[in-house]
């Protein structure tokens, strides 16, 4: 009792106790020694807090002492070193006891600081059922080292764990009964440190009533064995401590580092903002500047002009004045003369009559006078009023004066007239009805508006005009007016076979003699009514009886000139000037001349018409410019071999055959977050293609990258086309869906569907965007859509069950067993848990499409013998991954939108089987050649192409224009894999007629020439309904002309010469077209592609071949295929060279 008051006291004044092994109260009192610590732990939940033991003077003491944890590093409490270690010194085994049933010993060391040499606890661990206590106690060794029959000696009470109580009933001495924690079922007790002497104990079992021995005998720990047991604790827990310091230093040290490279980064980051800024202000400053020095200059030349213009007409009015007054006089004198003569001659009467002073020389009657609506007299009102006309400036023509039934050009200059023709005694013969029929054109002022320019002719002349072959020759009479707006008048005749044919213009613009041609669509304010584009650079306008006035008003200063050709309206005779060259005007004598004298009272300057055409047509084409086209104009497209039989199409993300990032191991435990290979460098680059560069720099997983890019697609466009962003998008995307971007964990627990809802919101964005374009049509549209396709299949689908909040759990049934029955896959399993199930539920990516591959061919690679319904339900589980990064073939597609919607519209379900029938034929011929090849995949191809229209015709205007978003993009996405497909069904057409061989095959029989042109025709309108405008409408009129020539001689193409000059005809300007196509995508992808790859650091080889592979794997490319296949043949049949022209000469 007296021990117990007094180990009260000390912990409330001191908080620490050290008592001494003796027997009397005073050595007790004497061996109490301060501490800092608290109260010893009695339980293995007390570990946090740890206990150490301290010697003292007299051999066994206790100092206990608290290891705090640390915080404030990181994101969560800092793990300060743990400086114990517990050592197993001996082991019994109890099953007499109970079966399983053991009793364990051990040593726990302390090296921190403030610990005592040898501070040792014994840790006593019995696993075993019951309600147990340790009665224990110091006994002494014999001369072995075991315990001798000696009494035991007690401890003091203040070493005594919580619950003890003093025995006095074992070998007539004294001991202690504690009891074992019975949730951990151990027991810690100070370790004694006097010679000779060790820990003695039995296990009392309180329920039994019993005790447990070892063998008769105590259990001992002997002070030898609690030495060495002691010295490998210790020095387990120096190393343990060693390795968590450093690691510790090592964590600071990163942070430090990190902060740092983070501090420098945000000072680079601020003072490049400043530098942009400045240097933006700086443009902006030269820009003004320039700007302003420019309207300067443009008006010092405008007024010097104006004065010389001014000046000149003031000589030549004069001299006209002096001409008139000369003549005048001339006439006077004659007058005078002749009026002398016939005076001599005349009567008095007469004389009088002609007298001009006579005052009733001119007299009339009133009736006469009121007839003729003058005044009867002097100063009374008149009886009849007859109407003023204006007569128009001297120079200017009344268009009625040019009979032009198809229009002087018209359109975009209100009021002005652009039949200024010269040659005003012509007069053209009746028109004779021709075969070319333009629509009628809208009707004009017949009244000019006032104009202040000279309407003279500045230039004119006559160019001879041949064919190639000499077959036709004729004129080209050329007049280069100063009207307001400036026109060209020009008047063609043509002989020998162009004799009697309606002609037509194929004309362009230019900056210069041999210049690029450029599209009068948009490089001119207006173009003649009736007008075709048939290409990108071109204009056709008819010529009614060979004569056509053309305004030629640009938008910008450097279209300066018109080049042409004249052709037949049949396409047979195309005329040029006699040296072969283009025929070439010059219009800027009178582009100068009309800037000088500036535009007629209220009408417009051209740049103010400009701004009123561009506020009125919001989304007008958007005209780019063709700066590759003669460098790829007349080139054959390159080989690229095909197979024969039919592949799965479709797999647009991450497959093991197209993987460009690194190696996706299997493992079978958890891996590290994955390393990021690329740069960040947005040197020079425009504002969208650095925020996709700086947006990648911070986000390492997938999806960040998706939520990253929906602000720069979606957050500045204002529903517009952002080329740029639209662009760099699809670059980057793809680059992301094949690895060359690499996708990393980001530290964060986000399942795949915050991925779908991010793409959800994309999709509705492009989707609309894409929509707007399709409405303006145009070059704008065919550009817009060629991004905005190639970016629907780059995102992931959204359907229901990827949105649900835990969408992908079969993969989680999997590694749990589902299909492994006995337990064979538990190797596969661990890796299917820890590279694909908790990755995927973790941080998605395209990588875990390619873990989940490379483990399906594992599972089903030859002679492995994994369960089959193991297999089964991992496979359903890879077509349920694919079909989240929509990379499933569109068979599969198709087939799972008809399965599980019912609601689908009659005729998509119409359309989708009967492609899947034809399909299926086509798929069941194994030869690589023969008609029944040919005849299968024309009908294949017939099938997929209206199953296209229905769907795009659906989408857009029918059923499905109202079906949910999620719907909306599987049917889109249905309808581009259909176009992909069609890529293999050419490649497969194209093999069976030998164009693929080495050398390629010159022949076709009339079968294989209708195959080719129905081939041909298929290619075309598939580019075409994908363009949406532009080039498409070219490849549709290809598409016409290819599929009508096929049948076009009772369901076979015509025979003989003329047969081979029409396909001919018909293949050169699909090549045309498609090389038309190509320039375009070049245009919009090489200098994205190279700027992006070069600032994320991807492979030199992945950014070369971006653009060439996005042509190679199109639909043109095989319709380019197909033309230089029909040439050749043509070539053959008509015994001209078989080869085709690369790069025109000079």
């Amino acid at each position: 009792t007296h021990a117990s008051d007094l180990r009260a006291r000390s912990f409330a004044r001191e908080g620490v106790v050290a008592v001494g092994f003796c027997h009397r109260r005073t050595a007790l009192l004497a061996n109490m020694t301060p501490a800092r610590s608290l109260t010893p732990v009695t339980s293995r939940a007390a570990f946090a807090n740890r206990t150490a033991c301290v010697k003292s003077a007299s051999g066994f003491a206790v100092q206990c002492r608290r290891v705090q944890r640390g915080a404030g590093y990181g994101n969560g409490d800092a793990i300060s070193p743990d400086l114990t270690h517990t050592e197993e010194a001996f082991v019994v085994n109890l099953d007499r006891v109970a079966v399983g049933a053991y009793v364990a010993v051990s040593v726990r060391a302390d090296v921190s600081t403030d610990a005592a040499d040898n501070a040792l606890v014994c840790v006593v661990h019995a696993h075993m059922p019951g309600d147990i206590y340790v009665h224990w106690g110091l006994g002494s060794e014999d001369e072995g080292g075991g315990i001798s029959p000696d009494a035991w000696e007690c401890p003091p009470a203040e070493l005594m764990p919580r619950g003890s109580r003093r025995v006095s009933t074992w070998a007539s001495g004294a001991a202690v009964q504690s009891p074992i924690d019975p949730q951990s079922g151990t027991i810690e007790i100070p370790l004694p440190s006097r010679p000779g002497h060790g820990l003695a104990f039995v296990l009392f079992d309180a329920e039994k009533q019993c005790y447990y021995d070892r063998g008769g005998s105590a259990f001992f720990l002997n002070s030898a064995l609690s030495a060495s047991t002691a010295l490998r604790a210790t020095q387990a827990a120096k190393d343990q401590a060693f390795t968590q310091q450093t690691r510790l230093r090592a964590m600071a040290e990163s942070a430090t580092r990190e902060t740092a490279v983070a501090n420098a980064e945000a000072a680079r980051a601020r003072e490049e903002e400043l530098r942009r800024v400045d240097r933006l202000a700086n443009d902006v400053a030269e820009s003004r500047n320039r700007e302003r020095a420019g309207d300067a200059a443009n008006k010092a030349a405008f007024a010097a002009a104006a004065a010389e213009s001014q000046r000149q007409n003031a000589a030549d009015e004069a001299a006209s004045a002096e001409r008139r007054r000369v003549a005048a006089e001339k006439q006077a004198a004659y007058e005078k003369k002749m009026a002398e003569t016939r005076d001599a001659t005349r009567s008095a009467y007469e004389r009088f009559v002609n007298d001009t002073q006579n005052p009733f020389r001119n007299f009339t009657p009133a009736r006469a006078a009121a007839a003729r609506g003058e005044d009867v007299l002097p100063g009374m009102p008149q009886t009849a009023t007859m109407a003023a006309t204006m007569a128009p400036p001297a120079g200017f023509v009344v268009p009625a004066a040019f009979a032009n039934p198809l229009g002087g050009g018209g359109g975009g200059w209100d009021g002005a007239s652009s039949s200024a023709a010269t040659d005003h005694g012509y007069t053209p013969p009746p028109p004779p009805t021709p075969a070319y029929t333009a629509p009628t054109p809208m009707p004009v002022a017949t009244a000019p508006a006032p104009v202040s320019a000279s309407g003279a002719v500045v230039a004119s002349h006559t160019i001879a005009l041949t064919t190639e072959s000499g077959s036709s020759t004729g004129t080209c009479s050329v007049s280069v007016m100063a009207t307001w707006p400036p026109s060209v008048r020009i008047e063609c005749r043509a002989g020998g076979a162009a004799d009697g044919q309606p002609l037509l213009l194929h004309w362009g613009v230019s900056d210069r003699r041999g210049g690029s041609w450029m599209s009068p669509q948009t490089e001119l304010q207006s173009v003649p009514p009736g007008s075709r584009a048939p290409d990108a650079q071109s204009c056709e306008s008819a010529l009614e009886n060979g004569a056509r006035v053309v305004e030629f008003a640009p938008n910008a200063a450097g279209a300066t000139c018109m080049v042409m050709l004249i052709r037949t309206e049949n396409c047979q005779e195309w005329l040029r000037e006699t040296d072969g060259g283009d025929v070439f005007i010059d219009v800027s004598p009178a582009l100068d001349l009309v800037r000088a004298m500036g535009p007629p009272d209220g009408q417009p300057q051209p740049q103010q018409r400009q701004e009123q055409r561009q506020e009125q047509h919001h989304h007008q084409e958007h005209h780019h410019e063709q700066h590759h086209h003669q460098e790829r104009h007349h080139q054959e497209p390159q080989k690229s071999p095909h197979p024969s039989q039919p592949v799965a199409v479709g797999d647009h993300m991450a497959l093991l055959s197209t993987w460009a990032g690194a190696d996706v191991e299997l493992k079978d435990h958890k891996g590290g977050k994955g390393d990021r290979h690329n740069r960040w460098n947005t040197d020079g680059l425009p504002d969208a293609a650095r925020r996709i560069v700086e947006n990648d720099r911070d986000s390492a997983s997938y999806r960040q990258k998706l939520q990253k890019l929906e602000e720069v697609l979606c957050g500045d466009s204002g529903g517009g086309a952002d080329f740029d962003a639209l662009g760099y998008s699809a670059v980057y995307l793809f680059w992301v869906g094949v690895g060359a971007v690499a996708c990393a964990e980001d530290g964060g627990h986000y399942r795949p569907n915050h991925h779908a809802e991010t793409a959800s919101r994309i999709y509705q964005h492009i989707e609309n965007v894409e929509n707007a374009a399709t409405r303006t049509g145009g070059r704008y549209a065919e550009e817009t859509r060629a991004l905005i396709r190639r970016l629907h299949p780059r995102l992931p689908a959204f359907t229901a069950e990827f949105t649900q909040s835990v969408p992908l759990t079969r993969i989680r049934d999997i590694a749990h067993g589902k299909g492994d029955d006995n337990g064979r896959c538990r190797e596969v399993r661990q890796e299917i848990k820890h590279t694909i199930q908790n990755k995927l539920h973790r941080c998605a990516g395209p990588e875990d499409l390619v873990a989940t591959e490379k483990m399906l061919a594992k599972l089903t690679a030859p002679g492995t013998d994994y369960p089959a319904a193991f297999v089964e339900e991992f496979r359903i589980f890879h077509k349920e991954l694919k079909d989240f990064f929509n990379a499933s073939t569109v068979t599969d597609r198709i087939d799972k939108l008809l399965r599980e919607n019912g609601d689908a519209p009659p005729s998509v379900r119409d359309a989708a089987e009967a492609f899947s029938a034809a399909k299926q034929i086509c798929d069941g011929i194994t030869t690589g050649t023969g008609s029944e090849l040919l005849h299968a995949v024309e009908h294949a191809l017939g099938a997929l192409s209206n199953a296209r229209k229905v769907f795009d015709w659906e989408l857009t205007n029918g059923g499905l224009q109202s079906a949910s978003p999620d719907m909306r993009q599987q049917w889109r996405l249905a309808e581009i894999g259909l176009e992909e497909y069609a890529f293999v069904l050419l490649s497969r057409g194209i093999n069976a007629l030998g164009a693929e061989t080495d050398p390629p095959r010159t022949e076709m029989s009339a079968q294989e020439q209708k195959s080719a042109l129905l081939f041909l025709g298929q290619a075309a309108d598939a580019v075409a309904l994908s363009a949406g405008g532009g080039g498409g409408e070219e490849f549709a009129r290809v598409a016409l002309e290819a599929t009508e020539l096929a049948v076009a001689d009772n369901g076979m193409p015509p025979g003989g010469e003329n047969g081979a000059l029409r396909s001919r005809a018909v293949a050169e300007r699909a090549r045309r077209a498609s090389e038309d196509h190509c320039a375009m995508l070049a245009d919009l992808f090489d200098g994205r592609a190279s700027a992006l790859g070069n600032a994320l650091g991807i492979d030199k080889h992945v950014v070369e071949v971006f653009t060439e592979g996005q042509i190679r794997a199109s639909v043109v490319f095989q319709a380019a295929k197909l033309s230089s296949h029909l040439l050749r043949a043509a070539r053959a049949a008509t015994g001209e060279a078989g080869g085709g022209c690369l790069v025109a000469g000079g």
